[in-house]
């Protein structure tokens, strides 16, 4: 249909296009699915240019391999998250703790059992070599027919690589996940210690590939609030380029120990190692779909040479009763093994003639004989899926299990290029390894609930006044926080009300005198509050781990259980057992999601927390749930939207400044809806939350009447702050790929996507109103902000 040429053209313009898909679902370029593509394409372009004699490959060729990568991106496109609003279904170990112990636990064992196989092959081979230098390759593996000076037989030759490389991939592959996730190395360096030696062992330069391959990809695939660049950058830099440049002498060394003579030719060893072993891949499989008498196309294998490397695992056995049968992907291995022409030799190759290579069969070839194009297409839309799930629950999570799965997933696809990882007995030992690890710490984590830390008896108490309680006695947790202070003040001031307040730090001097007494205790430390609870009729609980745009990954997700779960879990059940009537709990709107696209939320939605704080307060409200059945305490959970007003800090603080300074915001042309509370607005709604009988054991969404677009809310803070609003129209699209380039893609899309939470339950069935209007809000809010030294 095409000229090569064209296709030159093509080839770029459409893995572009799919790149940029799945940029967007990824939230940045350096997400699995666009390197995956990226890299398929980047080879399939430079094999059109047949730089180094190897046929370009055909039309069919191409589209074959287009068809594959449009199922990796249909399928990451189409992943979401799932409708029980958990980030996770049965996929990956969400409590991800749980299954880096095991793992860890796990990872000595694998570590003895491979130094025992590895160490003395590498040793005999190590003498191989000193003994027959470069002939090493053809008396280290042989045959049926001859004996291996290592392995002394084939059968142990089989064994040996049959255990060997799962035990060196499972060690890479946590090696790495540790280390990116940790900063622990020395697991890492085992690691590579283990594969160089099989690789130095061989003469072979697989394992070293593989290493660098990782640590390329690894680092690529970390940047963002959960990885590389979050850390300890330079060190973690300058350990990837030594180590990358030893592995290259390493390569070097092989190659020159390889050849009759040293090459001193670059570009000889360029056109081979890089060029030749990346695209001749694609030029086999063209053969086979060029030759009608093909095995290719002659057969179709059904799924059972893509699960090849699962089906030769049964053959061993099922050979000892039966030495006829055998596995597809073992036929096939005998066929790789075959040399075909699949090109010229151009000058500085040797002698002029036919170019001929062997045993590089890609993914591809597995799966088209399984079921052509369909087979391309499913093949596809699995591997596309998986690696989208993985991503998205380690971006918003930080799953230690998902990390080790995106290493999984990606090196099946990348090295898909050189061989038929599909077909490879290694890939589903390991994935089974990685999938039972998944089912013991999922058991795990049903049968041991959440246990908090060790706790004092007790906190200080200190008193303040000798307020007496004649109608109600409210305790507030978080009192010195930005809510927490306020609702004191105009809690005291009610008549009756007697407001006894806890936190992490001593009251105010403006505060103390709105409140009877002060508990000074961590809630997250020593939740331990049965005396202070005693004669109380209401606890609010305001304090908790609050949400930060940075926080996320496996040891954030522990602090947010142990200050958001386990501290409201321990509070609820003590006030239960103390006679106190009502809990309020301030949960936020992020349970329900993080943006509306139709109707506000209301708490009656499904939730669909995003990232690891939303998933705290959703397990609070389940906790609070299960006690209010159990033991009769009332509780009442209020789901506010973002909180302003005097005081307030981070984001909307930040957003002032900008707006009191002036600047330009490329955000007049965002029509987004956006909800607000007005600090007075909540506390009035706590303080009805506190009493209304219609309140009891229901979930609401407060928020300020009405919502206002981002270009709005600009607009009136400027006015307030007496400062020209300069906000000039920017394509949203423009705005939001910009923001991904940059790695600020979480923080503009709060700032261009709806999220607004609908009040008229809470309004219908307590009767509250809000006391103050947005736009009184945000005056008070401005009035504040100007009288603050700055």
């Amino acid at each position: 249909m095409f000229e090569t040429s064209t296709y030159q053209i093509l080839i770029p313009f459409l893995v572009g296009l799919a790149a940029a898909a799945t940029s967007w679902h990824g939230r940045t370029f350096w997400n699995p699915s666009s390197l995956v593509i990226v890299w398929w394409g980047f080879w399939l372009w430079i094999a059109t240019f047949s730089l180094t004699g190897v046929y370009a490959p055909s039309e069919k060729c191409i589209f074959t391999v287009f068809v594959f990568l449009v199922g990796i991106v249909a399928s990451t496109l189409l992943e979401r998250r799932p409708s029980t609003g958990m980030p996770i279904v049965g996929a990956f170990d969400l409590k991800s703790d749980s299954y880096y112990r095991l793992l860890r636990r796990a990872f000595p064992w694998i570590g003895v059992m491979a130094g025992l196989i590895v160490v003395p092959a590498f040793a005999r081979g190590v003498y191989g070599f000193l003994t027959y230098g470069r002939e090493l390759r053809a008396y280290a593996f042989t045959g049926p027919e001859q004996v291996s000076f290592i392995f002394k037989s084939a059968i142990l030759e089989s064994l040996y690589f049959t255990v060997s490389g799962p035990l060196l991939l499972l060690l890479l592959l946590f090696g790495m996940a540790v280390y990116l996730r940790t900063d622990r190395i020395w697991e890492l360096i085992i690691a590579i210690v283990f594969n160089l030696m099989d690789a130095i062992m061989r003469l072979g330069r697989v394992n070293i590939y593989m290493i660098c391959l990782f640590l390329i990809i690894g680092f690529a695939l970390m940047v963002g609030p959960n990885g590389f660049f979050s850390g300890k950058r330079a060190k973690k830099l300058i350990f990837a380029g030594a180590m990358l440049i030893v592995l290259a002498t390493v390569i070097i060394g092989i190659g020159v120990a390889r050849n009759d003579k040293i090459v001193q030719d670059s570009r000889d060893h360029f056109d081979v190692f890089v060029i030749d072993y990346h695209t001749i891949g694609f030029a086999l499989f063209d053969s086979e779909l060029k030759d009608p008498d093909s095995e290719l196309n002659k057969k179709l294998t059904y799924g059972r040479l893509a699960a090849g490397g699962l089906e030769t695992v049964f053959t061993f056995v099922i050979r000892r009763f039966d030495r006829s049968y055998n596995s597809p992907a073992n036929l096939n291995t005998v066929r790789m093994a075959e040399y075909k022409v699949v090109g010229e030799k151009r000058v500085g190759e040797g002698e002029p003639g036919p170019k001929k290579f062997n045993a590089f069969y890609t993914i591809i070839y597995s799966l088209y004989s399984d079921g052509r194009f369909v087979g391309l297409i499913l093949g596809g839309l699995a591997l596309g899926w998986a690696m989208a799930r993985a991503n998205r629950i380690w971006k918003e999570v930080g799953s230690f299990e998902a990390l080790v799965w995106i290493f999984f997933l990606v090196s099946i696809c990348i090295f898909g290029i050189f061989v038929s990882t599909l077909e490879m007995t290694r890939t589903w030992f390991v994935g089974g390894v990685l999938g039972f690890a998944h089912l013991v710490s999922a058991a795990q984590n049903r049968s041991r609930e959440l246990e908090g830390p060790d706790l004092p008896e007790a906190p200080t108490k200190i008193v303040l006044s000798n307020k007496s309680a004649d109608e109600i006695t409210v305790f507030v947790t978080g009192a010195t926080g930005f809510v927490g202070g306020r609702l004191c003040r105009i809690l005291s001031e009610r008549k009756g009300w007697n407001v006894i307040g806890s936190g992490r730090s001593e009251p105010s001097a403006e505060l103390a005198p709105y409140l009877s007494s002060f508990i000074k205790t961590d809630l997250s430390k020593s939740p331990v509050m049965s005396g202070v609870l005693q004669n109380v009729g209401v606890v609010i609980h305001l304090a908790s781990r609050v949400h930060n745009m940075s926080d996320s990954g496996q040891e954030s997700l522990r602090k947010y259980r142990e200050a958001n779960v386990i501290a409201t879990r321990s509070l609820a059940k003590q006030a239960a057992a103390t006679g106190v009537r009502r809990l309020v709990f301030v949960s936020t709107i992020k349970v329900n999601g993080d943006k509306t696209t139709r109707l506000p939320f209301t708490g009656a939605d499904a939730p669909k927390p995003i990232d690891a704080y939303s998933l705290s307060k959703l397990e609070a409200e389940k906790e609070l749930m299960v006690i209010a059945q159990e033991t009769g305490l009332e509780v009442v959970i209020l789901r506010p939207p973002l909180v302003y007003g005097p005081g307030v800090r981070a984001n909307f603080l930040s957003l002032m400044r900008w707006a009191a300074k002036g600047l330009p915001l490329p955000l007049g042309s965002v029509k987004n809806r956006r909800s607000l509370l007005y600090i007075d607005n909540l506390c009035e709604a706590l303080a009805v939350a506190a009493v209304s009988p219609a309140a009891k054991n229901k979930i609401f969404t407060v928020s300020d009447d009405g919502a206002l677009s981002t270009m709005d809310l600009i607009d009136k803070l400027s006015s307030s702050l007496g400062a020209p609003s300069r906000v000039w129209p920017f394509p949203v699209a423009a705005l939001k790929g910009m923001a991904a380039v940059l790695g600020l893609r979480p923080k503009i899309l709060r700032l261009v996507e709806s999220l607004e939470a609908d009040n008229s339950q809470f309004k219908r069935e307590t009767g509250w109103r809000p006391v103050n209007s947005t736009d009184e809000g945000l005056r008070e809010t401005a009035k504040w902000y100007l009288e603050q030294p700055r």
